[in-house]
Order: C-alpha cells, then sequence, then structure tokens
C-alpha cells in the first residue's frame, strides 16, 4: 500500500476522532457521562482502529464492518445527552404521579404506577 493511503486514512481518522472527543468532553462537562457514552466511545476508538489496521492491510470487506462499529459508537456519544433528558423528564414525571402531587390536576384517573419507594401502587 501507498504511503499516500496510509496518510489519507490516519486524516480520516483524525478528523472523526475530534468530533466524537467533542461530542465525549461535552457529555462530560453537562453531566450526562453514562453507559452509552462509555461504550459508544469505546467503540469508535476499537472500531476505528481495527478499520485502520484492515484499511493498510488491504481487506475490503471485513473492515466495512469496523467501520460501521465505529459509527454506531459516534452515533452512540452523539445521542446520549438527547435520550438521558428524556429518561430524566419521565423519571420527574412517574416520581410526581407517585407522591400524588398532579392527582389534583386530573379529572380522570391517573393510570397505576409501581412506585420504587413504597412498593405500592399510586391512584
Amino acid at each position: 500500500m501507498s504511503f499516500q493511503l496510509k496518510m489519507l486514512a490516519f486524516a480520516t481518522v483524525w478528523g472523526f476522532i475530534q468530533l466524537v472527543a467533542a461530542a465525549v468532553l461535552i457529555s462530560q462537562t453537562s453531566g450526562v457521562h453514562n453507559e452509552l457514552t462509555h461504550w459508544g466511545s469505546l467503540a469508535y476508538v476499537s472500531g476505528r482502529i481495527a478499520y485502520t489496521a484492515l484499511y493498510i492491510s488491504g481487506v475490503p470487506l471485513i473492515r466495512s464492518l469496523f467501520w460501521n462499529i465505529a459509527a454506531f459508537g459516534m452515533l452512540a456519544v452523539l445521542a446520549a445527552p438527547f435520550l438521558l433528558r428524556q429518561a430524566e423528564a419521565l423519571s420527574l414525571r412517574t416520581a410526581a404521579l407517585c407522591s400524588g402531587a398532579q392527582a389534583h390536576r386530573r379529572p380522570l384517573p391517573v393510570p397505576r404506577i409501581r412506585c420504587p419507594a413504597e412498593g405500592s401502587a399510586a391512584s
């Protein structure tokens, strides 16, 4: 493989790793670092290392699999802050229903939800 193709492989890795590093830093500083960002960043780094090694060695089909693993890892890191915010909102809503704070606002009965702290259902 020529030196120019090896440099092209390095340049593409360097270009995308900056995006993923920025997404990981944003997740960390906003307090959204969770399993999704951990495993997503691990999948991205390991997928790109394997892809680059396979690209340099000239293996065409298997390297596409590792490129996809790296792409899904990058998407997981980018999506983690948004998914966690939705999960927190659902958790707060469930906690409010369990405490009975919104019971007076609803004319219809609230669906029965099992509250983790009490072990009983709110009505």
